[in-house]
């Protein structure tokens, strides 16, 4: 079982799936070393056989690239992206990024990552960039198969500017990759109360979707548990691909004009 984290900022994913699976092998990929380098280097002393580190970004290109909002937030919003301050941040981001907070970092593209770790096939693939997040999965997707994915997405108002100069984390994007590629949407979660940004669980078919998600405890992992039982698509996975999909696309279109019923199920999951 190869699980590659892509994004693992504070590696309480990595954590998770080392203590609990013991025949997990797990590559975390985080460039943020100066922030977070402490947590990895302890993990790869207490599970130096089935641990690898990273300490880069994945990127198109092998090479060197900014990291822009290193600090900010534990480093939560830091991406290859210069970050859009006229955005709808929350004010406590938003009264920190004036700050000259940029630092030089390493890239590996995901051909010579792949190269360098001998990694023939993922089973499970975390992917949380900011702002980069489906050029990263596409990259993959062109050079080996994948079982089971979590990518970030934004879902915003036609009116709204994305948080990175750049970015295109769209769900129609992300829609138009699970064509390409012959994926398929299982479920989509709130990254965090504001239901801007969305975890999108996909696989190639309801049975390895199933299976691998039962694997790795995907609703009882660190970044997915909060939100698991927030009412959305996906709950049920014997639906069809079509009719997924059209649910898929009605409940984002119903929640950008009545979003009471999104909010409510968030706050729902709160105070239960």
């Amino acid at each position: 079982m190869l699980v590659v984290d892509v994004g693992a900022n504070d590696g309480s994913l990595c954590y998770y799936l080392l203590k609990n699976l013991p025949l997990a092998r797990v590559i975390a990929v985080e460039p943020n070393f100066d922030l977070h380098g402490p947590q990895f280097v302890e993990l790869n002393e207490v599970f130096a056989d089935r641990f690898q580190f990273a300490p880069f970004a994945i990127s198109d290109e092998t090479g060197a690239a900014h990291l822009y909002g290193s600090q900010i937030n534990n480093g939560q919003i830091a991406s290859l992206l210069p970050i859009n301050s006229n955005a709808d941040w929350n004010k406590e981001i938003a009264s920190k990024l004036e700050q000259d907070d940029v630092m030089q970092i390493q890239t590996l593209s995901v051909r010579d990552f792949v190269d360098t770790f001998r990694i023939k096939s993922i089973d499970f693939l975390k992917i949380d960039t900011q702002g980069t997040d489906l050029d990263i999965l596409e990259a993959f997707l062109e050079v080996l198969p994948v079982k089971l994915i979590a990518v970030e997405i934004e879902l915003l108002a036609e009116d709204s500017q994305h948080f990175y100069q750049g970015g295109h984390n769209s769900i129609g994007r992300l829609v138009d990759l699970t064509r390409k590629y012959g994926f398929q949407i299982y479920r989509m979660i709130p990254v965090s109360g504001s239901c801007i940004e969305y975890n999108v669980f996909l696989s190639t078919d309801a049975e390895t979707f199933s299976t691998v998600s039962e694997i790795v405890r995907l609703r009882d992992l660190p970044p997915f548990k909060r939100f698991w039982e927030v009412i959305g698509v996906g709950s049920e996975i014997e639906f069809k691909t079509s009719e997924r999909q059209r649910a898929l696309l009605k409940k984002i279109y119903s929640a950008l004009w009545h979003p009471w019923a999104s909010y409510r199920s968030v706050l729902r999951k709160l105070t239960a």
